[in-house]
């Protein structure tokens, strides 16, 4: 009887690769901020196919991540013998999930990384396979001597076949991905990591579901990037690294590790893919292979060629390695492994004794190299198979002998961002009688070639035998009893946690079942369950069937909504519609499902009178609204009702029930009084949360008669909401203050403060999702205190908002008014952090319309969209506008800014209006904009301030106006300004201290008298232009301590006027004076009164010209007195060269 073989190369030979030494050879910096992202692919993956992985990674996750650079790279996990080696890899790391599996491929992306990684904070982004790797990355580098504290790197995992995210990390994986989940059923002795979304896939995607880019990326790339990003967060700056060490010091690469990498490198180029996915082999491949290993005859002369290349670097070591490598060489090779004599290019597939799986190196090694040589003779016969169900589902290994039979079932899907490559299965033909002739020894010439024919004969006369089972099991029924009763025609709803699953399957060669419980993936022989489902969710469980040759049915799914809580009171206008009207009530229902609801069956009445008691008809759309109207449709004069009742409603309070089938389904108590309403105002009661319980008083609330919809029967407006959001769900902690940890949802979205400065306290954290729309109603605002701090993380997507209740351009009409109202600034508070010792997060966000503020009353200290004191914050690329006064206002505060805007902070009625102000602290501010305001910006005394690359146009007054000790200006630009310039005012440096003037595309401006104090030193680097105006009396440069122009030119180093017609006299100049010190070189003084004056300070130009002043030079007895340096000084045009004349 013929046998199919499929011998694969199974990646276990690099076990003998070490990764416990790290060398330290390396001098290259480790930068503590920044960031490393690196994606580690799947299999069948090119290094394109990675770098594309890398880019569609870029494209979302963008430059930036807390106003740091993320440096990108991918760390390639290369296909080894046109995968089928990664597929055999892949099999062995499940086996070993919760162990660092090292092969040849880890210790290259280990070495790899060690070249790439310039950043201390690094994160794997794995798809597929590559979990493995980057989980075994992190167990070989996290904590390690030479690798990466743990509070540096981080894992995040897509498509994750392992059973664990290494770190603690989070992933992504859906229950539509059918290589993850079919593996349960591979693999029923091993978990995978609980799907946690599903994807619904369209024509054209990848059918497996299991595409990095085209499926994962498509349908879930803000929960990706959102995820890494929170991932990135929790990564952390360490005093392990040294800046002057590498991030990751380099693996030791061992004499195994790189005889391995000769053997791959003969044998890659010979296998590739074909367009339909199916692994092809070359018939040549096997003598093109033995060509290109330096003449091998063999594969024992291609592994002792591999040998002889590496082992003069290596013949050092005495470990366990050189026993090792004594077997591979050629003498050692045993009987089973030599090569018969025959025909040239002839040489016979050798089967694999099969053992059961040794963790110890040497074992696993030898073994190993046994079948790598199987696979690599393979080729040369290797037949394509190119069946559709082959090609679909999995490669079943018969590794054979008969006994025993080794079925690993490997799924051959773990593809990369590419198309998802298939494998092949490779058919070898022998008799049972050549199996095991040949699992003994080797033949003769005359033998082998008898043997050759003789297998050419069986392999014509087994043709005609019958074909193996191919044909899938079926599952014949599969139900959820409680769906049965389904509260909706729209699919399966139910009002219970409890599931009752039954299944079948008529086939009858059933080995057995894989199970997904809504996300728990098993492998049972049972054929029903009783499932505990969570409630406000959606179950699923699925059912596949095996068969006993390995086949697999296709999939069945049931899903099932659960809500105990269907249907709700939403909101009661117990006190009608107005003083006229005051008999007009009604109630509203809402639907919090996804599905429709027939409300046959359904009641809604006083428990205490019976009077309303209502049966419902009708249908409750999904997320829908059911009005019902008292006595008539013309309760609410124009919206219709959906039941009309009678029957009035208790001033003092009902205790109203909703039923179905006679079971509860929600309630308002009776409490002496209604828990909210108004029969002063006429406003409703309305539900603050629909997922909370209706008997909580603390979840009703007034209409809050801001947010309206409605009319009364008279045409006149109502202070409630009938089949509209309630007023009270736009709001936040029901208005009131917060003082633990608060996530705001996209899916609430917008958020109303209204008329209330809304404070976070007691170490609570505000998490902003992206796409959140908050709006500020007349004297509103968020407060953070008392170690409070806000998280607004948004995309350029999905930004979030922060603006006015009046803006309609985000969020909607909040207010149904047809855009009557128009937002203007200072229409709200703003956001206000003062909270010592804490760092919010903002990017991706928008603060519009803020900087209300009462003179002599609230918020006097801030008028800004954001304030800042006393706190830490980092803000990137978020736009500052439409403010009253500021922008943003920062006070005593350690913050930095990259790529945000700041505009249109122009208030004609602030003379301070500035796009941002800063006072004391430490600034950063890179690659931002300032637009359109009154002032660009404003530095008044900062501790510390690096100001670079940002460009500022249009700005009314100053593009930069500083006061006092001067930060660091570099890279800027600007124009358009009312001042085009660096405006540096008062003392700008500090004893003991150097300040630079760097250069900029703008010019800075004395723009009053600037003083460099004693022991100072103020430095102005070449191509610096400084340019004073005014008059003479008022622009100066006053030295105490010392100036450094060290120019060589004329013209490296200017000093002239602000004036675009420019004339003598327009500045005052430079002043010296007693103790001061400066050398001065390659610099150009024109324009002002007299541009140097000495007074007691020694003398000292070279390369100088004074041009157009109205005196170039001045100098007392006493600064005469010193011996004067001056060469190549010159004067043109001026009124007077020096005084006294004749100094030289």
């Amino acid at each position: 009887m013929e046998k199919i073989i499929l011998i694969i190369f199974a990646g276990i030979f690099s076990i003998t690769v070490h990764y416990t030494v790290f060398a330290d050879n390396s001098s290259e910096l480790c930068q503590k901020t920044g960031y490393t992202v690196s994606a580690v692919n799947g299999i069948f993956t090119d290094e394109e196919d990675a770098r594309n992985n890398q880019r569609f990674l870029k494209a979302e996750l963008k430059d930036t991540y807390n106003g740091e650079k993320i440096d990108y790279q991918y760390l390639l996990n290369p296909s080894h013998i046109a995968g089928l080696g990664d597929l055999t890899m892949s099999f062995y790391q499940k086996i070993f999930d919760y162990e660092a599996v090292k092969d040849y491929d880890l210790v290259e992306m280990l070495k790899d990384a060690s070249e790439k990684v310039k950043t201390q904070k690094i994160l794997l982004v794995a798809h597929s396979q590559g979990n493995f790797y980057a989980n075994s990355f992190y167990d070989s580098v996290a904590g390690k001597e030479g690798g990466i504290p743990q509070e540096s790197i981080g894992v995040y995992a897509v498509a994750t076949p392992a059973g664990r995210v290494a770190g603690g990390g989070k992933w992504l994986t859906s229950d539509t991905d059918k290589v993850i989940v079919d593996l349960v059923g591979l693999f029923p002795f091993k978990k995978i990591m609980t799907p946690n979304t599903s994807i619904v896939l369209t024509k054209g995607d990848d059918f497996k579901g299991h595409n990095f880019s085209g499926v994962y990326l498509k349908y879930r790339g803000k929960e990706i990037i959102s995820g890494i990003r929170e991932t990135l967060g929790r990564l952390a700056e360490n005093n392990v690294q040294s800046k002057e060490s590498p991030c990751l010091a380099p693996p030791k690469l061992t004499l195994a590790h790189k005889i391995q990498g000769e053997i791959l490198s003969a044998v890659d180029p010979f296998a590739n893919m074909a367009i339909d996915g199916i692994v092809i082999v070359a018939v040549e491949a096997y003598q093109a292979g033995k060509a290109l290993a330096k003449g091998a005859s063999s594969l024992s002369g291609l592994i002792a060629g591999a040998y002889d290349s590496v082992l003069p670097e290596d013949n050092k070591n005495t470990n366990n390695e050189t026993v090792f490598f004594d077997v591979i060489k050629p003498e050692n090779f045993s009987s089973s492994s030599a090569l018969p004599a025959g025909q040239a290019g002839e040489e016979e597939v050798l089967p694999v004794n099969y053992a059961p799986m040794s963790r110890s190196r040497l074992d696993i090694a030898e073994e190993a190299l046994k079948v790598l040589q199987n696979q690599i003779l393979s080729l040369k016969n290797q037949a394509i198979v190119s069946s559709e169900s082959i090609a679909i589902s999995r490669l079943n290994l018969d590794i054979a002998q008969e006994q025993p039979k080794f079925i690993a079932a490997i799924y051959p899907g773990f593809g990369g961002g590419g198309d998802g490559g298939m494998a092949s299965v490779s058919s070898l033909s022998a008799s049972s009688a050549d199996s095991s002739s040949s699992a003994g020894s080797s033949s003769s010439a005359s033998e082998s070639s008898s043997s050759t024919s003789s297998n050419s004969s069986s392999s014509s006369s087994s043709s005609s035998s019958s074909a193996p089972d191919t044909a899938p099991p079926t599952i014949s029924s599969f139900s959820i009893s409680e769906c049965q009763n389904s509260l909706s025609s729209d699919g399966c709803l139910v009002a219970t946690t409890t599931l009752n699953i039954a299944w079948s399957s008529p086939s009858s060669d059933l080995d057995y079942f894989v199970i997904n419980n809504n996300g728990s993936v098993s492998a049972t022989t049972a054929t029903s369950t009783a499932a505990a489902a969570s409630d406000n969710a959606v179950f699923s469980f699925s059912v596949s069937a095996k068969d006993l040759t390995g086949n697999f049915s296709a999939t069945s799914t049931q899903t099932a909504e659960i809500s105990t809580m269907p249907v709700v009171i939403n909101e009661v206008a117990w006190a009608g519609n107005g003083s006229a009207y005051s008999a007009d009530e009604w109630i509203e229902l809402y639907n919090r499902t996804n599905k429709s609801i027939n409300l046959s069956n359904w009641i809604l009445y006083s428990a205490a009178n019976l009077s309303p008691y209502v049966v419902l008809t009708g249908v409750i759309s999904a997320k829908g609204y059911y009005l019902l109207e008292r006595t008539n449709d013309n309760t609410v004069s124009d919206i219709a009702a959906d039941k009309i009742y009678t029957g009035a409603l208790n001033n003092s309070g009902e205790n109203l029930i909703l039923s179905y089938a006679s079971s509860t389904i929600d309630e308002i108590p009776y409490d002496y009084n209604w828990y909210a309403g108004s029969d002063f105002n006429y406003s409703s009661m309305e539900r603050y949360d629909v997922s909370a319980a209706g008997t909580s008083s603390s979840n009703w609330l007034a209409n809050n008669t801001v947010i309206i919809n409605g009319k009364n029967a008279g045409g006149g407006n109502i202070a409630s909401t009938p089949k509209a959001r309630n007023s009270a769900n736009y709001l936040i902690n029901r208005g009131v203050s917060v003082s633990s940890d608060m996530t705001l949802y996209a899916s609430s979205s917008p958020y109303l403060v209204n008329n209330t400065l809304q404070t976070f306290s007691a170490s609570s954290t505000l998490t902003i999702e992206p796409g959140v729309v908050i709006k500020f109603y007349n004297d509103a605002g968020f407060s953070f205190g008392n170690g409070a701090k806000i998280l607004a993380q948004g995309s350029a997507a999905d930004p979030i908002i922060f603006t006015s209740f009046y803006d309609d351009t985000f969020g909607g009409d909040t207010n149904g008014d047809n855009s009557v109202h128009s937002p203007t600034p200072g229409n709200w508070f703003g956001v206000r952090i003062d909270s010592p010792g804490t760092e919010s997060i903002i990017n991706n966000s928008v603060f519009r319309y803020g900087g209300k503020y009462y003179s002599g009353g609230g918020w006097t200290d801030s008028k800004a969209n954001l304030y800042v004191a006393n706190s830490s914050a980092v803000v990137s690329d978020s736009v500052f506008e439409y403010s009253k006064v500021y922008g943003v206002k920062l006070s005593s505060a350690s913050t930095t800014f990259f790529g945000s805007a700041f505009r249109y902070n122009n208030n004609s009625e602030e003379g301070a209006s500035t796009g941002l102000y800063s006072s004391v602290g430490t600034l950063t501010l890179n690659s931002n904009t300032f637009s359109n305001n009154k002032r660009g910006l404003d530095v008044s005394v900062a501790d510390s301030a690096s100001v670079s690359s940002n460009t500022f146009t249009s700005n009314a007054g100053e593009a930069v106006y500083s006061y006092g000790r001067l930060g660091s200006y570099s890279g800027n630009s600007g124009s358009g300004n009312g001042v085009n310039a660096i405006s540096i005012n008062g003392t700008i440096t500090q004893n003991g201290a150097t300040t630079t003037l760097a250069v900029n595309s703008l010019p800075y401006l004395l723009q009053g008298a600037v003083t460099v104090v004693a022991s100072s030193t103020l430095a102005v680097n070449s191509g610096a232009t400084i340019k004073g105006w005014n008059n003479s009396s008022t622009s100066y440069l006053n030295v105490y301590g010392n100036l450094v122009i060290p120019g060589v030119n004329f013209s490296d180093i200017v000093f002239g006027s602000m004036y675009d017609s420019p004339a003598k006299g327009n500045w005052g100049g430079l002043r010296f004076y007693s103790g001061s010190i400066s050398t001065i070189s390659g610099a150009t003084f024109e324009y002002a009164n007299t541009a140097i004056t000495y007074t007691d300070s020694p003398i000292n130009l070279s390369n100088v010209n004074f041009n157009e002043n109205n005196l170039g030079l001045s100098a007392d007895s006493a600064s005469r007195t010193y011996p004067i340096t001056a060469s190549n000084v010159t004067f043109t045009n001026n009124t007077a060269t020096t005084s006294p004349g004749g100094l030289w």
